[in-house]
Parts: C-alpha cells; sequence; structure tokens
C-alpha cells in the first residue's frame, strides 16, 4: 500500500505546513526578541571573564615562530650553542609581526626576559636600536643568545612575582607638580616590591625624548633616584589630541573621547596587570575595568566636572544638559575604579559627591624629603637671615592671579605713605618669580610689567619680576624671604605654600581649597590672633559673600597687618617654626611612601595576584 506523505511547503496542503509556521507573528517576534536578549545578557556577563583571557593571550605558537626564526638565521644543523650560530645572531636582529598581538608579546617578553635592560629593550622609543619598522616585535640580542632560558622563563610566567604596574601620565617630562607624584610613587612601588620581575610601565606622549634622559630628568630636577631597569617607557601618538587648546568648542567632551582613543594606543603596545591613571583620565577606567579586569587606580588631582558648575547662575540650558551629561558619564566612570586617591581636603569633598561609592582616601603630594630639608633649610628659620620682602612664585599664567597681586600691592603702596613709623620706614617689596614655557606666557608677562610700571607707576625697586630661575636661584630667593604669597582661587593642592613653610617663610594666602584646609589653615588655627590675618580673599572670586567679607581681609590689608607686626614679631618666628616642623610631618615624600604602602600597594598585590589565578590556565597553556 503507498504511502502518501503531504509536502508541507505547499500552500494548498490542509495539514501542517513549515512556511505557515515560520511566518512572522506577534508570537515569533516574542519568542525571537526573547532568545536575543537572553543571548545578549548571558554574553555580557561572560565577556569580563572572557575578555581578559581573550586580549592578554599571546598566539600560542609564539615562542616556535621566534624559533623558526633564529634557526632560518643559524642555518640548517647549526644551534645557539656553535660559535658560528652566535655570531650570526649578533648580526642580524629577530622580528616577528604578531598584528594585534604585538601588545601581549610585548608583555610576555618583558615579564620573562634574561635581557638585564629588557624595559629599554622593549620599549617602542623611535631611536632605540631594537626599534624595527612597522610595529614587529623584535627579540633583543641577550633573548636571542639565552632563548632556551627565556623559554625556562615563559614556563615559569604564572609566578605571583612576575606582573607589570601600568601608570598612564601622557605628560611625564613636564617636570611639575602632578609629575612629582608619578616619580615619587614609581619610586614607592620599587622599594615595595623589590622582586626585579615586577615592572612599571610609564605610558607617555613625550616621544622627542629616550627613557634614559627622562630618567636622568627626574633625578636631577626632583631629586629622586629610580632603577631605569626596572620601568619600561611605552610612547604614544597623537598626544596632543587631549590638550584642551585644541578643542575651542566642546572642549571636556572632546578631551574625554580623545583620551580614550589615546588610552586604546596605550592599552594596544602593552597591556598591564594594574593600571593607574595619576593625571586624571577617568573615562578611561571603564573600558580598562572592562576589557581587561584588573585593578584601577585614580589619583585625582582635580575633579573633571563639578557640582559646583550645575549650580552655576544664568547658565544656558544648552550648557547645563552638556555638562550634566558630562557629570553623570564621569560619576558612571567611579564604578570601575577600586582605588581613589585624592591629594587634598578639597578635592575629597567634590569627589565624595560624585564617586560616593567609593572611600576617597587623601595622600597628600610629595613635595620634599624629610630628613634633606631638616638638614638644609632649618638655618633659614632665623628671623636675621631673612629680608623684608615677598615672593609670589608662580607659572606666568592669568589662573595665578598676578594682576590681582600687582593692583592689590599698589593700594597697599598708596597707603603706606600715610601710614609708615619710624619702625618701619620702607614698605614690603614684592618679587614674582615663574616659569615661561610659551609664546603666549611670555606675552601675559609683558602685559604684567606694563601694568604694574606703566599704568600703575609702582618703583621697580618695590616690585620684580624673575622669569626661568634655576631651582637653586628659587629656593634662595625663597630662603631669604620674610613672606611667601598664593592669590590663586580654589588652588587644590598648593605646593608653593609648603614650599614656602619648608624654607621658613610664612605664607600669604588666598582663603580657599589647599592652602585654607590642609597647610596653612591646620597651622593658623593654634594662632587666636593670627588664625585669620594671614588669609585674603577679593571681589573677583567666583564665590565672594558676605560672610567672606565680614571674616576675611583684601589682601593689600594683609600687607598692612603684617607691616604693624614688624620684622621681630614673636608670633611669626613661633609661626615659622611650627610650619617648618608640620609641613616636614605632613607633605615629605617619605610620608608619601608610607601612605601609600598602606592604603594601596599592600592591598593591590592581593588583587594582582587573584586576576592572575583567573588566567593561570591560559598563561600555562601558551607557555
Amino acid at each position: 500500500m503507498a504511502i502518501s506523505i503531504p509536502n508541507v511547503f505547499q500552500s494548498d496542503n490542509d495539514g501542517f505546513s513549515i512556511r505557515d509556521s515560520i511566518k512572522p507573528t506577534t508570537r515569533t517576534f516574542g519568542y525571537y526578541f526573547f532568545m536575543i536578549t537572553v543571548v545578549g545578557i548571558t554574553v555580557w556577563l561572560k565577556l569580563p571573564e572572557l575578555l581578559p583571557r581573550f586580549l592578554l593571550k599571546p598566539p600560542r605558537d609564539w615562542l616556535t615562530r621566534y624559533k623558526n626564526n633564529l634557526q632560518k638565521i643559524m642555518g640548517d644543523g647549526v644551534t645557539i650553542e656553535d660559535s658560528e650560530g652566535r655570531k650570526r645572531l649578533i648580526k642580524k636582529t629577530v622580528r616577528v609581526n604578531f598584528g594585534w598581538k604585538n601588545g601581549c608579546i610585548r608583555r610576555w617578553l618583558l615579564l620573562n626576559s634574561v635581557d638585564t635592560f629588557a624595559t629599554i629593550s622593549y620599549s617602542n622609543y623611535n631611536n632605540t636600536v631594537q626599534k624595527t619598522k612597522h610595529d614587529f616585535q623584535t627579540l633583543s640580542l641577550e633573548d636571542r643568545l639565552n632563548f632556551d632560558k627565556l623559554c625556562d622563563r615563559v614556563a615559569d610566567q604564572n609566578t605571583g612575582d612576575k606582573f607589570i604596574i601600568g601608570i598612564f601620565h601622557p605628560f611625564c617630562n613636564s617636570g611639575g607638580g602632578g609629575e612629582r607624584v608619578l616619580w615619587e610613587l614609581c619610586h614607592a612601588i620599587l622599594q615595595k616590591y623589590t622582586n626585579k620581575d615586577v615592572k612599571i610601565a610609564i605610558y607617555t606622549g613625550d616621544s622627542d625624548i629616550a627613557p634614559d634622559n627622562i630618567i636622568k630628568k627626574v633625578e636631577d630636577k626632583f631629586g629622586i633616584k629610580l632603577d631605569a631597569q626596572r620601568i619600561c617607557f611605552i610612547y604614544l601618538k597623537n598626544r596632543h589630541r587631549v590638550e584642551g587648546k585644541n578643542w575651542p568648542y566642546f572642549t571636556l567632551l572632546m578631551q574625554a573621547l580623545s583620551s580614550i582613543l589615546l588610552f586604546k594606543n596605550a592599552i594596544s603596545k602593552l597591556p598591564p596587570d594594574c593600571f593607574i591613571d595619576t593625571m586624571g583620565y577617568p573615562f578611561i577606567y571603564p573600558f580598562m575595568k572592562f576589557l581587561y579586569d584588573i585593578p584601577v587606580v585614580a589619583y585625582t588631582h582635580y575633579p573633571v566636572i563639578q557640582q559646583d558648575m550645575l549650580n552655576i547662575n544664568n547658565l544656558s540650558i544648552v550648557k547645563k544638559t552638556y555638562w550634566s551629561l558630562l557629570y553623570f558619564w564621569y560619576k558612571f566612570c567611579g564604578y570601575s575604579v577600586d582605588y581613589s586617591i585624592v591629594n587634598s581636603t578639597w578635592t575629597k569633598n567634590h569627589m565624595k559627591s560624585i564617586w560616593n561609592m567609593l572611600e576617597n582616601n587623601i595622600i597628600y603630594p610629595p613635595c620634599l624629603s624629610s630628613e634633606e630639608t631638616k638638614e638644609d633649610n632649618k638655618v633659614f628659620l632665623n628671623k636675621d637671615k631673612k629680608k623684608w620682602q615677598c615672593v609670589l612664585v608662580a607659572q606666568f599664567r592669568p589662573e595665578k592671579r598676578h594682576t590681582l597681586a600687582i593692583e592689590q600691592f599698589s593700594k597697599y603702596l598708596q597707603n603706606f605713605e600715610t601710614k609708615k613709623t619710624q619702625k618701619l620706614t620702607k614698605p614690603l617689596k614684592l618679587i614674582f618669580i615663574g616659569s615661561i614655557r610659551s609664546e603666549e606666557d611670555e606675552n601675559y608677562l609683558e602685559k604684567l610689567m606694563s601694568l604694574a610700571y606703566d599704568k600703575l607707576k609702582i618703583p621697580k625697586e618695590s616690585l620684580e619680576f624673575k622669569s626661568n630661575l634655576s631651582y637653586p636661584d628659587l629656593l634662595e630667593q625663597i630662603q631669604q624671604s620674610k613672606f611667601g604669597l598664593n592669590t590663586m582661587w580654589n588652588e587644590h593642592f598648593g605646593i608653593s605654600v609648603v614650599e614656602y613653610f619648608s624654607n621658613g617663610t610664612i605664607p600669604l594666602a588666598h582663603a580657599s581649597a589647599g592652602p585654607l584646609f590642609d597647610i596653612l589653615g591646620p597651622v593658623l588655627g593654634n594662632y587666636e590672633d593670627l588664625k585669620d590675618q594671614l588669609f585674603f580673599v577679593d571681589e573677583s572670586d567666583p564665590d565672594y559673600n558676605a560672610t567672606k567679607a565680614n571674616k576675611y581681609k583684601e589682601l593689600c590689608e594683609v600687607f598692612e597687618y603684617v607691616d604693624t607686626l614688624g620684622q621681630d614679631s614673636s608670633s611669626l618666628t613661633k609661626l615659622a617654626t611650627e610650619g617648618f616642623n608640620y609641613v616636614l610631618d605632613k607633605f615629605s615624600n617619605e610620608k608619601f611612601d608610607a601612605d601609600f604602602n598602606d592604603l594601596v600597594l599592600t592591598k593591590l598585590y592581593k588583587d594582582i595576584l587573584k586576576c592572575k589565578e583567573k588566567r593561570a590556565d591560559i598563561d600555562l597553556e601558551c607557555s
């Protein structure tokens, strides 16, 4: 008996039809949406676990590819132990292009190299002999000649003592206070992790200077000695894009997007086992955490955007919306941070409102060596060594408010003629000291001099301008001066105020941020008669109000007040001594190292090991 099987694809079939069953209906759309959602969520949840394993895993045959290249250079039947083979390897380099995995290979070579100068050999500095065309990964001479030892070290890759701490600081050669934090942090890390297999990678855009010259400049400028054999410099392209001056419109947004691109450039060249940002590029943190799942440490000098900016009167709806979106993006980035460190009380108060999900710990910037300062500068506490003059140490830039100082000093000089006494026949002298980095700074200085000498007719013997002094000459000027001035509004820390105190010079400062909360304010708290007298406010302050005007003087009145105290004031002598001891204890390199060790480095080691354990099978597979 013949069996008739219906064609389910025919439209005239009265039975079950597959074609009809797959026709789009509300039910099928709902099913597809549900399945896509489930798969999407599953992949999304698994990606943080899978991506780091994928991105940090080199090709399984990477050592074999190097070995084949070595054999090709030496020739058939020749080994590394043969003198002829060694001669040929010395003459020719071995380079292999691993494509987008070159950064992974650089990481494994840096961690396992037998080369004493591996950090130089595997840097991507343009002028090093190890640098090749394109971005091929070259094997250093020592690793070529000791390839078997390299392989043995790779087999032991997953030990806890092998890891790279990456520090993102695109302007590492600038020589400012932020760079001092960077290099003292490197010093603290190297002191904490003494094992030679722990390396530091500095991601920088200073492509015009060699690694060894950067290390030498750090020692000359800051007196910080670093082991060049344990610091690898990774040079980045297009650093200029993160500078605000290149984006006249939507500056913050364009800087944020540019920092992400710069981060991509950095991480593709060398993925680390821990990521530290010491410049303040928060918008890269989620990418770092999501792609590599490693500990992220943020050292914040100044918040990118603050709640105060959103509360400014007469702010347009467009700008308020733009800033609000950036603010919430900034807030979201905090969820990717494992350790949030700030440089002052003022910064902490702001970051606490932005990253309230984190514990924002203060680690004050390293400003001086406690022992050396105590030894060298104690003599300058002697009031007889001081001249009746005031220095203002600040770069010649508008935000330092030199104009305010000049105008208030002119007002003080006019009042002095009517108030001078037999005790004080000469007014306080003011000296501006700062660096000039560009033509813009040069033009700014010329405008200041024109304002002082031409418009306000201030005598040159009463007001001097000194630019680009050497560090010894700068110190000499501070040490000879009775007072040091800081006029900047809301300076988040104020390293110049610390330098004043450390040289026995008494600060006169604006009543805001770091000088008020962390440096001068705490010392003056013990002096009821001086407590508010050495601080000033000005009508030009963005947050100026009647309360502050009643509490603090104008700058010209502060000058007049110290005149009434005179050179021989016992209160000022005592204040100089207490301020000297305070900054030695609070803002020393030694204090910075100890705090970073306690709050970050001790815990960080455990976090790095946890991340390495997750990748243990992959490391074993590739060795």
